[in-house]
């Protein structure tokens, strides 16, 4: 790759898939054909292969990051850590002290591991013809403010096995996952004295993955530092955090809350276990309870902070699989800018189509260029678009309350076959009655299908 491509990609390095294979480009191709050929079919990497069927692509990924490590430049504090945990669990492994080695090596294979999980995404995108959906920032307003936790995770239909939903920087969204707690680890035992926490990781998209089997999703959330990267192409100076979930279906009326909530308990199972296990070798137990407090607390935390970039995502995903006709496919500006000057205009031949593919010459799949407004509920409503229930609300003599903004399921099309779902705007129901009560807050909830099959003949067809 020349300068000049690396300039231009650079360009687009707002996209993490982009950047991500930036910062790893002399190596990350091979260690993708290293995977597993069942990678590429429906039964995939991610959900259906034990850690012993994908190690020569492990193992290989983890060398070629200790290589980074040595070329790394940055000065601050992760990078320092890193470089320096490599050189130690080296050395330790040569004197042979193997058990002081282990404490080290816990805390590098947690940062491997990170990135590693984040690479087994970035595969399987480009498995999957490399889909890369943009969202406009008043799309992403809109879904902020839309709640999520009653649509039914049966109801989730990705358009692709594995998809980037880019974002942009969310500076009201940190994200906190273990480069986050490597970094306090290390600020609060000052093992590296003279540094100071100035690193925030803030949301700036995910990569979302399905499984054909069980409709069970793996979210990956990315994130952008809260200042730039001086050096982009080494993967160990361009560091960002990432936080990984699942969505798990228990049952056909398994709700993305009650998924969450799973989830939740999951991950403070698990790092409860992790402690327990530390003291039992450490045959320390005297602070376990207050330890395991704090676990929770840290937990609980975490997992707020991704519940609230969960209200952006899925209502993404339902965008995508409810409005894919107003998706528009192009090329950034800088794709167009580069491509014209260095390929005489955009080309067609096959020979040409795979140079483009290989210099990034990709095409992003634009959501919300064509704005579609929140559908308001008011008293005097009668948009066919609207949920009959909610007009019935309206007229009953209900006391006066908010309506929190959310999803319905909406029938349409011919014979009212097809549904969607549409996105209702928060409402004040008796609104001229409301400034005199309590400010209460109804959410409606997601129905069964039984209830849509009956509700379908009041929907009109479009």
């Amino acid at each position: 790759m020349n300068n000049k491509e690396k300039s231009m990609l650079s360009s687009l390095s707002y996209y993490h898939p982009i950047r991500y294979a930036l910062s790893r480009n002399d190596f990350i191709n091979e260690v993708i054909k290293s995977l597993p050929t069942s990678f590429h079919s429906e039964g995939d990497l991610i959900f259906n292969f034990s850690m012993d069927k994908y190690q020569e692509s492990y193992s290989r990924f983890i060398q070629e990051r200790a290589s980074h490590s040595k070329l790394s430049m940055a000065q601050e504090l992760y990078p320092t850590a890193i470089r320096r945990l490599y050189t130690t669990v080296n050395r330790m492994y040569l004197e042979g002290k193997y058990k002081e080695r282990e404490a080290w090596l816990e805390c590098l294979s947690t940062a491997d591991g990170d990135d590693y999980a984040v690479f087994k995404q970035y595969a399987l995108l480009n498995c999957y013809s490399n889909n890369i959906f943009d969202f406009d920032s008043d799309l992403l307003k809109m879904f902020e403010s839309t709640d999520v936790d009653n649509v039914l995770l049966k109801d989730i239909n990705l358009p692709f096995p594995t998809t980037y939903l880019h974002f942009g920087k969310q500076s009201n969204k940190k994200i906190s996952g273990n480069i986050s707690a490597i970094i306090d680890s290390f600020t609060i035992t000052k093992k590296f004295p003279g540094f100071k926490k100035d690193v925030d990781f803030f949301l700036d998209g995910a990569y979302i993955s399905q499984c054909p089997n069980t409709g069970k999703l793996r979210i990956t959330l990315t994130t952008a530092k809260d200042k730039k990267n001086k050096y982009i192409y080494n993967c160990i100076d361009s560091y960002e955090d990432t936080f990984e979930l699942e969505l798990v279906k228990t049952s056909q009326h398994t709700t993305v809350g009650e998924a969450v909530e799973l989830q939740k308990k999951q991950l403070l199972l698990f790092n409860q276990n992790e402690l327990l296990q530390k003291s039992l070798k450490s045959g320390f137990r005297e602070s376990l309870d207050n330890d395991l407090n704090k676990i929770k607390l840290e937990a609980d935390k975490k997992i707020n902070y991704v519940i609230k970039s969960l209200k952006i995502i899925v209502n993404c995903i339902l965008y995508l699989q409810s409005y894919s006709n107003e998706i528009e496919e192009d090329y950034p500006s800088e794709n167009v800018e580069y491509k014209s000057n260095s390929t005489n205009g955009f080309v067609k031949t096959a020979v040409a189509k795979k140079e483009s593919s290989k210099r990034q010459f990709q095409k992003i799949k634009f959501c919300g260029r064509k704005k579609k407004p929140f559908i308001s509920v008011e008293q005097q409503t009668t948009s066919s678009d609207v949920d009959i229930d909610l007009l019935d609300e309206n007229k009953r003599s209900l006391s006066p309350h908010k309506r929190r903004a959310h999803t319905r399921k909406q029938r349409y099309g011919k014979g009212l076959e097809q549904w969607r779902y549409v996105w209702i705007k928060e409402t004040t129901i008796h609104k001229d009655k409301y400034q005199y009560s309590p400010n209460n807050y109804r959410i409606y909830e997601v129905e069964t299908p039984t209830q849509v099959i009956n509700e379908a003949q009041y929907q009109l067809s479009d």
